[in-house]
């Protein structure tokens, strides 16, 4: 059993979303609290954070993945991370043609060295990109880093 729940942020929570991402070192910029998932600890202490940010129309960026320095180390940004990738997922996959799919069995996510095998994620997410990037503080991916698997 965890001491800890992990939920959408509300309004009261803005505070201590930027009060993390500034004490763990990432840009604090686009901060707004209605794109958060936190991890709170029962009398409301935001001990983690995630978000995932829209650049555009059509680019969304896992981003501000943040948990406080005594509470890491217990799988509280993993379940974060599989939350917001889980929102993303049951709303971009009705949204994409049938010809721009991407069977995701067969794409593989890179970051900070390491790469992941896609095929842990649900064949239905057929159209989503997802996997563990291992990118220190939130860095975003640059298209070099995410490549497809010879053989689609």
């Amino acid at each position: 059993m965890t001491d800890y729940e992990v939920r959408p942020a509300v309004k009261s929570d803005s505070a201590q979303i930027r009060d993390l991402i500034n004490l763990v070192g990432i840009n604090p910029t686009g901060l707004g609290w209605r794109r958060f998932l936190v991890a709170v600890k029962p009398l409301g202490e935001v001990i983690a954070c995630g978000q995932v940010k829209p650049h555009g129309a059509d680019i969304l960026e896992l981003a501000s993945i943040a948990v406080h320095p005594d509470h890491r180390g217990r799988g509280i940004a993993r379940e974060i991370i599989a939350r917001l990738l889980a929102r993303v997922a049951a709303t971009v996959v009705s949204h994409v043609p049938r010809t721009q799919r991407t069977d995701v069995r067969k794409v593989r996510v890179q970051g900070a060295g390491r790469g992941r095998d896609a095929s842990v994620f649900p064949a239905h997410r057929e159209t989503f990109y997802g996997g563990e990037s291992g990118a220190p503080h939130g860095r975003r991916l640059m298209g070099d880093e995410v490549g497809v698997e010879s053989g689609l």
